[in-house]
């Protein structure tokens, strides 16, 4: 089954800029997430977008009544009004592989029906999570 991998980012500080700050991506906290939208029926009102997330909390990183988390700190408040952003990825690959592996036998993070195919050249992982470039060709995911 195709599932995308998610990131959750939150702008603690209002300052605009997500995923910036290392406290921004809540991603490995995130334990469920729901979403509705939409409308009931075709003549329905179109409802605002409500988003429910639901962290693992056990250190009380995330409780305003805490005064010693990183997140009520440096211009970080844990009051209610912080932008949100979810970001589903698919196909999603992080490109973590050892040093020197060539695309073509790498497979994909999240679905290993997906396969990168070598148009021209033969990019290769860097070792820092990222393809080099290859001044003959490019690369793409694909089925």
């Amino acid at each position: 089954m195709a599932v995308p991998k998610l990131f959750v980012m939150v702008d603690w500080d209002h300052d605009s800029e997500m995923g910036v700050e290392s406290q921004d991506d809540i991603t490995e906290d995130v334990k469920q997430i729901e979403v509705e939208f939409g409308k009931n029926r075709e003549l329905d009102k179109v409802q605002a977008t409500a988003l429910t997330l639901t962290v693992d909390n056990v250190d009380n990183k995330y409780s305003p009544s805490n005064p010693n988390s990183v997140l009520n700190t440096g211009g970080r408040t844990l009051k209610p009004g912080h932008w949100i952003e979810v970001i589903a990825a698919y196909p999603y690959d992080s490109f973590a592989g050892a040093n020197g592996t060539a695309l073509s036998a790498h497979t994909p993070d999240n679905d290993s029906g997906f396969a990168w195919s070598i148009r021209a050249g033969a990019p290769v992982l860097d070792g820092t999570g990222k393809a080099k470039p290859s001044a003959t060709g490019a690369c793409m995911a694909s089925l």
